[in-house]
């Protein structure tokens, strides 16, 4: 299985083709986020996971991605000669895997807006001091135009 969550913000192409034959077999173009699931097979595979970011010379991004070799129980049995029970046990098995997809989603979803939240933060207590700082000018320059008003002065 492999799996991959991006910036949602900058979204650049994902692709997923053969070695040896170089046919793609996925392609993702504006989605943040994708997962492909590969059945078993007996011959080994030799797979090319490509992340175009050519289009990303100015612009952060960040990307994150899994791969996952998990056993098809299903392989090398025809469909009528698995057990119910497996059959509900295969069910059950996929259901958690979306669950995990949707698990790491959102874990990846709240890291970039902690981030964001953090990054805000900083910047509120920046502007923070720079009005304190400002206010602070503004009162003693106020006092020394008011110190400036009311002294006498004498003249000959």
């Amino acid at each position: 299985m492999f799996a991959f969550y991006m910036t949602p913000t900058f979204d650049f192409p994902v692709r997923i083709r053969c070695r040896e034959t170089g046919d793609v077999l996925q392609a993702w173009k504006d989605s943040p986020q994708g997962y492909l699931n590969l059945p078993s097979t007996d011959k080994t595979r030799h797979l090319v996971f490509e992340f175009d970011n050519s289009q990303s010379l100015l612009t952060l991004g960040s990307v994150s991605f899994e791969i996952r070799v998990i056993p098809d129980p299903a392989r090398g049995v025809r469909e009528e000669e698995i057990d119910p029970i497996e059959k509900k046990v295969q069910t059950l098995f996929e259901t958690m895997q979306t669950l995990r997809k949707l698990q790491e989603l959102i874990r990846y979803d709240q890291k970039e807006h902690r981030t964001l939240v953090e990054h805000a933060n900083v910047r509120v207590h920046w502007c923070s001091i720079m009005q304190v700082v400002s206010f602070v000018a503004a009162a003693g320059g106020q006092l020394w135009l008011l110190r400036r008003f009311v002294e006498k002065r004498r003249t000959l």
